[in-house]
């Protein structure tokens, strides 16, 4: 009984909204802009849109947007070979 109540204990950890491990969110979201270059040298800009993603992305588990962003960075640039229905203009953007 305990390890099934462990289980369900690290299951709900992992599926919890990403809002509650607000600092952590924050980290990631620094590292996608990072990744896309998307620093504008303003650091109060910056810090703002983290924090309207933070909001955006809070509802999510943290796994699924570290997922996410892994998945972004590993497309990037080999979105030419995708079919044309799916170039939307926000994978454009990601794909530039």
């Amino acid at each position: 009984m305990a390890a099934v109540t462990m289980a369900l204990k690290s299951l709900s950890e992992v599926l919890e909204p990403a809002a509650k491990r607000r600092p952590e969110l924050a980290v990631e979201i620094a590292n996608l802009f990072a990744a896309f270059n998307l620093y504008t040298g303003d650091a109060a800009k910056s810090a703002a849109q983290v924090e309207v993603w933070g909001e955006q992305l809070g509802e999510f588990p943290l796994f699924a947007i570290r997922k996410a962003y892994r998945w972004a960075v590993r497309v990037r640039g080999r979105c030419h070979r995708w079919h044309p229905s799916l170039r939307t203009s926000g994978l454009r953007k990601i794909c530039a």
